[in-house]
């Protein structure tokens, strides 16, 4: 298609760090390849732009970095791969420079994974009069809304690609072209090789986005979703959908009556793992197994506090939700009660909307406005061991610990509420043992 289509140019020509670079370069031997044309062309906003070049491109990086005082560091030294982090209208753009991966630029377009991320654009001076590299009908593809892999063995060179294609369907819309998914079907098992550090972070992506029904049905399609969690994901796929859905919906209420729970969904538990992700992967995998999340989260390498909270959440059963129902409205006791169950506070009322009756919802909903400084809390024991040995000749060990556990009871059923109720309180069930 001879001319850049109108929709490029301008995107790329409000980039003044891109422009910056154009006017750097020492030769036409630089272009602008993948996403960040997909996006232009789409419309949408560009945080990555990637950048290749017919020799090795990383004088020019560590030049540019200089120019606008950014960072520059490597990705991949072996292959002279590294990335600019530049500030550019209070967001930062990534800047990766890397050498052509094969002799030429066609045969490098040839190795990439989707033909709408295989288009390239030569980068001059002005960015307004170049033609747009497409040798695989990619911009076809984008106006069709069409997935299509790049070539037979795309899924073969990095199995990854599986995930990122239904990454890419899920968040653009797009509909796997029958070849492609056909393709993910005959090499899913490969991902099986691929480091789970690698497949969680593209697994907790689909997940994060408001169109994660569709990429459970993808899931479902391609059998990706049996290799990673069993012959129950497809067999459970419509309650594993209705279950998402109720998690999105309950919370979308929550946000409405509660502007602060936003922020509590979107807070991380781990690097590129939101709260809100953790616990829809909590909630579906125990769709298909109670015990999936925690082992799986294990299996997947899981931070500790994530595996941790996992396993709380898990474990919050309707009886629980119903017992958190009946405690008097006390931070102090929303944190002590979601500790003795494994939980943390925003988890536990989270989780909790979502398992509860209409009756029990208005409970909980006026439990939200403590949630914050319940979190924020790390109560102590109204009673301490010195007091319990001095007062009631308990001696220092397991036994102060079970009195303080039961004080905590005191407290749930609001009948305990400060140290002097605690001294009361023991003082007289000491008393009543004595007369025993």
């Amino acid at each position: 298609m001879p001319g850049v289509p109108h929709q490029i140019a301008p995107a790329l020509q409000t980039i003044q760090p891109l422009a910056s670079l154009c006017s750097m370069l020492p030769s036409n031997d630089y272009f602008l390849v993948g996403g960040c044309l997909r996006d232009a062309l789409l419309g949408l906003p560009i945080h990555d732009l990637d950048i290749v070049a017919c020799c090795d491109p990383t004088e020019l990086a560590q030049q540019f970095a200089d120019r606008h005082g950014a960072p520059w560091f490597w990705l991949d030294r072996d292959r002279r791969l590294s990335r600019v982090l530049v500030e550019h209208d209070n967001s930062c753009l990534s800047f990766d420079f890397a050498p052509l991966r094969a002799a030429e630029l066609i045969a490098d377009l040839a190795a990439r994974d989707f033909t709408i991320n295989s288009m390239a654009l030569g980068l001059h001076s002005s960015l307004a009069n170049d033609e747009l590299i497409d040798p695989h009908d990619g911009l076809s593809d984008l106006h069709h809304s069409c997935l299509r892999m790049c070539g037979p063995r795309s899924f073969v060179a990095d199995p990854l690609r599986i995930l990122k294609g239904i990454r890419h369907a899920v968040a653009l819309g797009f509909v796997l072209e029958e070849e492609t998914s056909q393709a993910m079907i005959h090499n899913g098992w490969r991902l099986k090789h691929v480091a789970v550090e690698r497949l969680r972070k593209e697994i907790w992506t689909t997940l994060a986005h408001h169109a994660a029904e569709n990429g459970l049905q993808i899931l479902a399609a391609t059998g990706v979703g049996a290799i990673f969690w069993g012959e129950g994901f497809d067999d459970r796929l419509e309650r594993l959908v209705s279950r998402l859905r109720q998690c999105r919906q309950s919370w979308c209420q929550l946000v409405q009556d509660h502007s602060v729970v936003a922020g509590w969904l979107v807070e991380d538990v781990e690097p590129d793992l939101p709260r809100e992700v953790m616990l829809i992967w909590t909630e579906l995998l125990s769709v298909i197994d109670p015990t999936l999340p925690a082992s799986l989260a294990e299996d997947w390498r899981f931070s500790r506090r994530a595996r941790a909270r996992i396993k709380g959440v898990s474990s919050l059963s309707r009886e629980l939700v119903a017992e958190l129902c009946r405690l008097p409205r006390r931070p102090r006791l929303l944190t002590l009660w979601a500790r003795k169950h494994g939980l943390d506070p925003g988890d536990l009322l989270l989780t909790a909307v979502t398992r509860c009756n209409d009756e029990q919802l208005g409970d909980l909903m006026s439990w939200i406005p403590l949630a914050g400084e319940a979190q924020q809390l790390s109560p102590v024991d109204l009673v301490d061991g010195a007091w319990l040995n001095a007062k009631l000749g308990i001696p220092f060990g397991p036994e102060v610990g079970e009195v303080m556990e039961l004080v905590r009871e005191q407290e749930f059923l609001g009948k305990v509420i400060d140290r002097q109720s605690a001294e009361d309180f023991l003082l007289s069930h000491w008393l009543g043992i004595a007369e025993k």
